[in-house]
C-alpha cells in the first residue's frame, strides 16, 4: 500500500454503515429485484422487475432462483497467513472498508442476455468508472470468456478485453458505485464452497458414540416421509426439528394460489417439495482417503428409521479398513459402482481432476477387493493391516520401549502436579505467590519438556500415548507448526482441541490479547519443535521434534531464543531408531542425519547402490540422466524405483524409460 501511495481510510462508523446499506439495497433491488418489503402503510410493495438479471426477451419468466451475500469489513489491520510475495504487495488487510461477496443462483440465463450486462473491456467513455475496472489485474494466464450458446467455458473475461487481464465487470454498477467489481460465473461446481456459515453439522460415523440430538430427531420424526433422507430432513426442518421457515413461507404463498395445495397439509407437502437452495447444510465430512467417510456418506444419503437398519450381515467378512466402504456399496451399488455418479458429487465439490481421479481409482480398487471378501475368495482372518506410523489411532495402546515408558511417567508426574497446584491455587492464592502475567515462569519451579531425537525414535509415539492418559480427566491443547501437520493431528484425536501454533497462541496478536488463552488446559503440546519461530512468549508444557528435520521457514528457531537455553526448559532425549529394523541402513541415517559425511563415508554409503554399477569403459554419466542411463539401470535392476523432485523430470525419465523398453516395438 506504501508502494502503491495508498492508506486506510478510517472511515467514520456512520459511512462505513452508509456504504453497506448501499451494497445490500444494490442487491435487493437492482440486482435481484427482490426488495418487496412493505412500506409505512404495511402495504407491500413490488419489486423491480427491472433489475439487472431480469429476463430481457419480454415474458416475464422467472429468473433468480435464489442468491446469498455476505458482507465483509476489511479492518486494515495485520494479516494472518501472508506468504513473501504478500508481504512486499500488501501486509494489511485492505484498507478499512466494507465489501460484498454475492453469489446468485439463475435459471432461463439465455433471457438474462449477460453479455449486454456484463463486460471485461476498459470503458472509455467513463473516466471515472475506468480505472476501477484496470486497478486489479487477474492472475488467470489464459483469456477467459463466456460461450452463451454452448456454455461450456467459465465466464470471466471476453475475447477482446483480455490482453490486460480486466477482471469482468457489471456495466451499470460499476457506472453507478465506481468501485471494483468482479464477476465470475460457474457451471454449479462448488458454488457454496467456503460462503457456507452458521451451524456446522459434523456428520457422526454409524455406531461410534451416541447420535447427535439431530440424527435423534430424524429418526424420531413422525411426519417425514419413509424415502426422506437425513440430508434433506437437515434443509427442511430448524435445529428443533420443526419445518423450516423458509418451506413454511413456500408453503403459505402456494397456499393462496394453488387448489392442490389446499388439500396437503404442511407436513405432507414438504416431504415432496424440491429444494430450491433455501437452506444450505454445511456438514463436516472426514476425508474420501478415510474408510469412516463412506459411514458418514450413508448416514446422510440412505434413510433409516434405527442405526440397525443400515447393519448387513456380509459386514463380518471384510477387514475393518474397508468396512463403511463395503457398506455404501452394499446399501447404494447403483451410485458407487457409476464412475458418473461419483465423478459429479466430486466435481460438484470443486475437486480437481487429478485428486478426482486419484480418489476414482482408489474406490474401484477396493470394491474389487471387497467382492472378494464378500464371496469368500479372500479371508480377512489372512490380512495383516499395519497400523498407523505411531502404533494405531486414538484409542490403541502401544508398547513402549523402557526409555519411552520413563519419559512418559515423568511427563504424567509434571501433568498431576501442576493439576494439584492449579486446584491449590483455586482455593487459595496469597499475595505473594500470585504472577502477574501467565507467560512468567513459576514460582515453584516447573518446567516446559522437550522430547526431542532422531526420525524414528519414537517421540511422536510417547507424546500421544501421554497425551491419551491426559485427555480422560485433563483438557489439552495440541498444536502443530502447520496446518497440514494440524489437519492430521485433528483425524487422529478428532475429540481434542487441534490447532496451528499461530492460531493457538494467538502470536499475531499483542501479548495482552492473548494471555488468558492458556489457562483452561492442563497440558498443552507442540509439534515439530524445530518448526517454529523463536517467540519467546509462546508457554508450552511438553515440546516434540528435532532440530536436524524439518526446518521453518522462518530464519530462526526454538534454539535462538533465550528461554530455550534456560533451566526452565527440561530436554529430554531418545536415540534409538526404533522404526528402522536395518543395523547398517540405522547407521548410514544417524551419520547423515548429524553432519555432512566425508569422501571415505560417502563413498561407503554409495557402494552397491550407485546406478549403473556395471563397470563401462569410457562411460562418464552426466548431471542429468540420458535414455541411454535410464536403459542401462533398467537393464541391471528391472525393479528400481525412480524419484523425482517436480513433475517435469518425472514426466522425462518416464519417456526415457519406455524409449528403453519398448523402442523396438511398434505402436498400436
Amino acid at each position: 500500500m506504501r508502494k502503491m501511495l495508498r492508506a486506510r481510510l478510517r472511515l467514520p462508523i456512520a459511512e462505513t454503515l452508509h456504504i453497506a446499506h448501499i451494497l445490500a439495497q444494490t442487491v435487493l433491488g437492482f440486482l435481484t429485484g427482490a426488495n418487496n418489503n412493505r412500506d409505512t402503510t404495511r402495504k407491500a410493495r413490488a419489486p423491480w422487475k427491472s433489475h439487472i438479471f431480469a429476463a430481457k426477451d419480454g415474458s416475464g419468466r422467472k429468473t433468480v432462483l435464489n442468491f446469498f451475500g455476505r458482507l465483509e469489513y476489511q479492518d486494515g489491520k495485520r494479516r494472518r497467513y501472508i506468504n513473501q510475495q504478500e508481504v512486499a504487495a500488501q501486509f494489511y488487510h485492505g484498507r478499512g472498508t466494507v465489501h460484498l461477496h454475492l453469489l446468485v443462483w439463475l435459471q432461463h440465463v439465455e433471457t438474462v442476455k449477460l453479455e449486454d450486462s456484463i463486460s471485461a473491456t476498459v470503458p472509455v467513455d467513463n473516466a471515472v468508472a475506468g480505472p476501477c475496472a484496470v486497478a486489479r489485474p487477474t492472475t488467470m494466464r489464459k483469456p477467459k470468456y463466456y460461450d452463451f450458446t454452448t456454455e461450456e467455458d467459465f465466464c470471466s473475461y471476453n475475447r477482446d478485453g483480455t490482453p490486460e487481464g480486466l477482471r469482468a465487470y457489471i456495466k451499470d454498477v460499476l457506472s453507478s458505485l465506481h468501485c471494483h467489481v468482479d464477476v465470475q460465473m460457474s457451471d454449479g461446481r462448488g458454488l457454496l464452497l467456503r460462503y457456507v456459515s452458521g451451524y456446522r453439522f459434523r456428520v457422526p460415523v454409524p455406531w461410534e458414540g451416541a447420535c447427535p440430538d439431530r440424527v435423534v430427531q430424524y429418526m424420531n420424526n413422525r411426519w417425514r416421509a419413509e424415502d426422506m433422507t437425513l440430508a434433506d430432513f437437515l434443509r427442511k426442518t430448524n435445529l428443533r426439528g420443526g419445518v423450516h421457515r423458509s418451506f413454511v413461507r413456500r408453503h403459505q404463498q402456494l397456499f393462496r394460489n394453488d387448489e392442490d395445495v389446499m388439500e396437503e397439509t404442511l407436513e405432507d407437502w414438504v416431504n415432496n417439495a424440491p429444494l430450491q437452495g433455501d437452506v444450505a447444510v454445511a456438514a463436516i465430512y472426514l476425508s474420501r482417503y478415510n474408510d469412516r467417510y463412506y459411514g458418514q456418506w450413508v448416514l446422510m444419503n440412505v434413510p433409516f428409521r434405527s442405526m440397525d437398519d443400515l447393519r448387513r450381515e456380509e459386514l463380518d467378512r471384510v477387514p475393518p479398513h474397508l468396512y463403511y466402504q463395503a457398506l455404501a456399496l452394499l446399501l447404494r451399488p447403483d451410485h458407487w459402482t457409476s464412475e458418473a455418479a461419483t465423478r459429479a458429487e466430486l466435481e460438484l465439490e470443486a475437486f480437481r481432476e487429478h485428486h478426482i481421479r486419484n480418489i476414482l481409482a482408489m474406490l474401484f480398487a477396493n470394491q474389487g477387493l471387497i467382492r472378494k471378501y464378500l464371496s469368500g475368495e479372500l479371508d480377512k482372518n489372512d490380512d495383516v493391516v499395519a497400523g498407523p506410523a505411531d502404533g494405531a489411532g486414538p484409542g490403541t495402546a502401544v508398547e513402549l520401549s523402557g526409555h519411552q515408558q520413563r519419559l512418559a511417567a515423568e511427563l504424567l508426574d509434571a501433568y498431576h502436579q501442576g493439576t494439584q497446584l492449579r486446584q491449590q491455587g483455586e482455593n487459595e492464592l496469597p499475595p505473594w505467590t500470585a504472577r502477574t502475567s501467565p507467560f512468567a515462569p513459576a514460582v515453584d519451579g516447573r518446567s516446559a519438556y522437550t522430547i526431542l531425537g532422531p526420525a524414528g525414535s519414537g517421540k511422536t509415539t510417547t507424546a500421544h500415548q501421554v497425551i491419551r492418559q491426559v485427555a480422560a480427566n485433563g483438557r489439552v491443547l495440541l498444536t502443530a507448526p502447520t496446518g497440514r501437520l494440524a489437519a492430521t493431528l485433528r483425524e487422529r484425536f478428532p475429540d481434542l482441541e487441534v490447532d496451528t501454533v499461530h492460531g493457538a497462541f494467538l502470536v499475531h496478536k499483542p501479548t495482552q490479547e492473548a494471555m488468558e488463552v492458556l489457562w483452561p488446559y492442563d497440558l498443552i503440546v507442540v509439534e515439530e519443535v524445530g518448526q517454529p519461530p523463536a517467540a519467546d512468549r509462546i508457554p508450552t508444557l511438553i515440546f516434540v521434534g528435532d532440530f536436524y528435520q524439518l526446518p521453518g521457514v522462518d530464519p530462526f528457531n526454538a534454539l535462538d531464543s533465550p528461554l530455550w537455553h534456560s533451566v526452565l526448559v527440561k530436554k529430554r532425549e531418545l536415540h534409538t531408531m526404533l522404526r528402522c529394523k536395518c543395523p547398517k541402513l540405522r547407521e548410514k541415517l544417524e551419520l547423515l542425519r548429524i553432519g555432512k559425511p566425508t569422501v571415505r563415508q560417502l563413498m561407503q554409503i554409495k557402494a552397491g547402490h550407485k546406478a549403473p554399477s556395471l563397470h563401462r569403459a569410457g562411460y562418464v554419466m552426466a548431471e542429468e540422466p540420458s535414455d541411454e542411463d535410464i536403459g542401462m539401470i533398467l537393464e541391471e535392476t528391472p525393479q528400481t524405483l525412480f524419484l523425482t523432485v517436480s513433475r517435469r523430470a518425472c514426466a522425462q525419465l518416464n519417456a526415457a524409460a519406455v524409449t528403453a523398453l519398448f523402442s523396438d516395438d511398434i505402436p498400436l
